[in-house]
């Protein structure tokens, strides 16, 4: 607790000196207090018929998203509450600030911060950070939660949770183009969080992270050469609750478990990532390595996946002045990278596109992409006894586009066609992993600028083949917008029919939505959508209902 105070009074410590260390000359010339956004409030009627209800009968919400500037330091602020149904004692609610000013800038609240991609990435947390960037140094640092205790009647969980806290720190230097970074991240379960019985704890993992990164990009050659390197080391106790593993015999060194406590249950392992890249005004070329240990993990980044190593190489040129552009990727991808698994996977990769725009209004593009898939399966390693795994899977893609314009209309027209073949080189598999798919989509639209009217239409079709399965579905849509009384009234609708065929079942599908908003101020408006759905199949038919109010003020 202790060290939680230390932490906040010294980032608000921070956060003041950033403020008023600024050049203040020209405060009196600005507004002492601006805000701009919105705030809506809304409500909607759900009925479902032929199932039961996917959403409650009723429900409602109420949103702000605001940027307050007070003497030239912005306070962006966000904040949503809904409720369903009966469900008024457990309401999600979720609201943040990250105010800025000149290099400086603080978050509070739910937020979101970055400092690597193997460390802290993006992941959403409850607390307090501060980023400073004066000159070239660069700062940050956070403390919060990942994740609050959550027992198992919590309707906004879908099992029960420990609390996660975490805090990091990146000390860096340099510019937007060359920098390098030294990051430290740490997370920990409060297994002290959460009252349950103990066999429900007992099932519930307690994870201890603790990471080590550096990041690192130099830009050479006027802005032609660019390396860049990111990479982490991290350990992760699966368990904090397991036996403890003694890694200095001497007590002078316990102050280590502060950092991190190994166990029994303890992994170490390291992911990275470099490139280098060369870009001219008529081509670039680029390659890249990556490599993710198996059981790599950070509890700062939602999902990455490991037991990885890849490299690609990345050529692009440009051709008739920068009307086509021809790129492509050729590499390779493997896993098993300490040969733990009984089967290891090989991927060849290389992809081509071309891209042809001779006019703003008419232009093509095609691409085509071609994996390798490989896997040796060991079935008996006693008899050495292994069965290999050999698909090749095809990508072929064309999208022409046309546009026409005059004064008083613009024409649209693309098409989007994708063809795949995934061929089995393997004679026992191969009747039932082979299958090829095909994707086309015509979309056409004219908007009539006088009339304040939007019209469009579009024709899909969706193919699927394999040596059980056979998928026909082909469809259609079209849809209308159109303003009224010099354009405060907005209006919209949409139609779309699909008609499914299977193997074993047929199906159609009906869905419409219309939309009314009016601007009753002007910064207020207030909407209405109505939604409707109907399915028709072989196993089963129903239809559903929705009807949602808005109301929306400006700033």
């Amino acid at each position: 607790m202790k060290i939680t105070k230390h932490i906040l009074g010294i980032i608000f410590l921070l956060l003041s000196l950033s403020v008023w260390a600024q050049d203040l000359s020209d405060i009196n010339k600005s507004k002492p207090f601006k805000m701009s956004g919105n705030i809506s409030l809304g409500s909607f009627l759900y009925n479902a018929n032929g199932i039961d209800a996917r959403q409650q009968p009723y429900g409602y919400s109420l949103g702000a998203n605001l940027n307050f500037n007070i003497y030239g330091v912005s306070v962006p602020f966000y904040a949503s509450f809904n409720e369903q149904g009966s469900a008024f004692q457990h309401p999600f609610n979720r609201y943040g600030i990250s105010p800025r000013y000149k290099w400086a800038k603080a978050h509070i609240g739910w937020r979101s911060m970055s400092m690597s991609q193997f460390s802290l990435s993006n992941t959403t947390f409850l607390g307090v950070g501060l980023e400073l960037t004066p000159n070239k140094l660069r700062f940050g640092i956070m403390y919060g939660k990942l994740k609050q205790s959550a027992a198992m009647q919590n309707i906004n969980y879908d099992r029960p949770q420990f609390e996660r806290k975490a805090m990091a720190v990146k000390i860096g230097y340099g510019t937007r183009k060359s920098y390098i970074d030294f990051i430290v991240f740490k997370a920990k379960d409060d297994t002290t969080s959460l009252a349950a019985p103990d066999s429900i704890l007992n099932e519930l993992p307690a994870n201890e992270n603790f990471v080590l990164g550096i990041k690192n990009q130099i830009t050479m050659l006027k802005d032609k050469l660019i390396f860049s390197f990111d990479a982490s080391f991290s350990a992760f106790s699966h368990d904090i609750r397991y036996s403890d593993i003694q890694v200095f015999e001497e007590t002078k060194y316990d102050w280590t478990k502060v950092i991190y406590n190994p166990n029994i249950s303890s992994s170490f392992n390291y992911a990275g990532e470099t490139s280098l890249t060369y870009r001219q005004s008529l081509f670039s070329i680029g390659g890249k390595y990556r490599r993710v240990m198996p059981d790599f993990k950070t509890l700062g980044s939602e999902y990455i996946l490991s037991d990885l190593e890849a490299i690609t190489v990345n050529p692009s040129v440009n051709l008739l002045k920068g009307k086509a552009v021809l790129s492509g990727s050729v590499g390779t991808q493997r896993n098993n990278l300490d040969g733990s698994r009984t089967s290891t996977n090989q991927r060849m990769i290389s992809s081509i596109n071309l891209s042809l725009n001779p006019s703003p209004y008419y232009g093509i593009m095609f691409g085509y992409s071609n994996y390798t898939f490989q896997q040796q399966v060991v079935i008996d390693s006693l008899y050495n006894d292994s069965m290999v795994v050999n698909q090749l899977s095809q990508n072929y893609n064309v999208v022409p586009r046309l546009t026409l314009m005059k004064d008083n209309y613009v024409h649209n027209l693309i098409l989007t066609v994708n063809y795949q073949v995934l061929n089995d080189q393997n004679d026992v598999t191969a009747d039932l992993q082979s299958n090829t798919m095909l994707l086309g989509n015509l979309m056409y639209s004219i908007t009539l600028k006088k009339m304040a009217l939007s019209l469009r239409a579009g024709a899909t079709y969706f193919n699927f083949k394999s040596g059980l399965i056979n998928i026909d579905r082909m469809g259609v849509n079209i849809g209308a917008s159109k303003k009224f009384l010099k354009n405060k009234l907005r209006t919209s609708a949409t139609i779309s029919f699909n008609k499914q065929d299977e193997t074993y079942s047929n199906s159609t599908f009906f869905t419409s939505n219309i939309g009314l908003n009016y601007q009753v101020f002007k910064k207020t408006s207030i909407g209405l959508q109505f939604y409707f759905n109907n399915i028709n199949s072989t196993r089963r038919t129903y239809s559903e209902q929705r009807v949602q109010f808005r109301v929306s003020q400006g700033f």
